[in-house]
């Protein structure tokens, strides 16, 4: 796994050797930030949060292309230990200071909404997205509300998973492979 574009592009990423972790992959992230580079969502000065953040490379490939700042949420401790590794290697590269993008190694839900981010992503483990949607989704909204107008969270989810939104919550765009259970999409979201 590898950052795929902007400053830091090319380099590997740490990661744990876990059986449970699924990291977002090196195509569906590039898909991701194609895509909102066409709608005009660009990377450059703006602040996200990354939460369930894993290794970081949602969080870590916006840095790459340009982030101002941002937020690494992961309570997995070895998680963590790899964020600080891949942020240290992806700063350098991008000539960016890394007291900018703090690592909160915590619980995501215990997390206050801010009215900062431009980008929020979600990449939660995909069993426990689709036993509780709900409480996933408002986490999102409650951060989309409190953010600025044109905010944007991107919601890695599997293929397969069957989500309503609730309001203010309005889907714009879905990317990624359609197919069996577990394969990975993107559901771009935005409020109403």
């Amino acid at each position: 796994m590898r950052i795929t574009g902007g400053a830091a592009r090319g380099i590997l990423l740490a990661c744990p050797q876990k059986s449970a972790l699924r990291p977002a992959t090196d195509a569906l992230r590039l898909a991701i930030f194609s895509a909102l580079a066409a709608a005009g969502k660009d990377c450059r000065a703006t602040h996200f949060v990354d939460f369930f953040a894993g290794v970081g490379s949602y969080g870590l490939e916006a840095l790459s292309r340009g982030a101002r700042s941002g937020v690494f949420v992961e309570r997995d401790r070895e998680c963590c230990d790899a964020i600080r590794r891949n942020l240290a290697a992806v700063c350098c590269a991008a000539r960016s200071d890394q007291k900018f993008f703090p690592i909160r190694c915590g619980d995501a839900f215990s997390l206050s909404p801010s009215d900062d981010p431009g980008l929020l992503f979600c990449d939660p483990p995909y069993e426990l997205l689709r036993r509780e949607p709900i409480r996933y989704l408002d986490l999102l909204a409650s951060h989309l509300r409190a953010a600025r107008p044109d905010a944007v969270a991107v919601l890695e989810l599997p293929s397969d998973a069957k989500i309503t939104l609730p309001e203010p919550l309005r889907p714009w765009k879905t990317i990624g492979k359609s197919g069996g259970r577990g394969s990975p999409c993107a559901l771009f979201i935005g409020v109403c």
